[in-house]
């Protein structure tokens, strides 16, 4: 069984080292960090799916879910 779960993303804007713009698409796969685990990056990445519902600014909203659990 899948675990899917609502999410809201606030994306690091460009000049603090992120994205110029949030991804194109319905839906985007990424290798991701938590900010609870951020000391044992990048051994502890996830990867994730993301189904985006909405973006908004420097905000998206979505359904993620882990490739493998």
């Amino acid at each position: 069984m899948v675990n899917i779960y609502n999410c809201k993303i606030y994306w690091v804007s460009a000049k603090n080292g992120g994205r110029e713009k949030h991804p194109e698409g319905k839906q985007y796969s990424t290798v991701a960090m938590f900010e609870d685990i951020r000391d044992r990056w990048p051994d502890e990445a996830w990867s994730v799916i993301i189904d985006f519902i909405k973006h908004e600014g420097d905000c998206s909203e979505g359904n993620i879910r882990f490739l493998v659990e």
